[in-house]
């Protein structure tokens, strides 16, 4: 929905109840968005195909979902976790590098890193200062 200027979480936030088929409106409530004010965006034609096709699957298979974009009837989950999910599954392994000396670090396949501060730490054990992820 690249059209209509909205973040992610706005997107996947979005309920039937802020689509208006009739006048090809989609609409967020205020307090949902960032700066907690109401927004409006009428759909351009591409965009109103998507929705409307979304609507017709979505009443017939999960007619209780609240959620315009949802995975089997519920709410979609941050997408950096499923992405991460899919990597480690096909084999992917990060290189981290550090920021000092650009030595570089391979992680094990689905071995979970975090960013504290200057530190980086994967797993249990912590692997050193100044390091950041590189996608090789």
């Amino acid at each position: 929905m690249g059209s209509t200027g909205w973040r992610k979480e706005e997107h996947s936030s979005l309920t039937w109840m802020g689509v208006n088929l009739f006048e090809k409106k989609l609409a967020l409530a205020a307090g949902t968005t960032k700066n907690g004010k109401a927004r409006t965006v009428f759909m351009p034609e591409p965009l109103y195909g998507i929705i409307r096709a979304q609507y017709d699957r979505s009443s017939h298979d999960f007619p209780k979902c609240p959620y315009v974009f949802h995975k089997a009837g519920q709410k979609i989950g941050e997408f950096r976790k499923a992405w991460e999910r899919a990597l480690s599954a096909c084999g992917y392994s990060a290189t981290l590098k550090c920021r000092d000396c650009k030595a570089l670090l391979q992680t094990e396949p689905g071995q979970r890193w975090k960013k504290e501060g200057p530190a980086l730490y994967v797993a249990e054990g912590r692997l050193g200062y100044g390091l950041s992820r590189e996608d090789t």
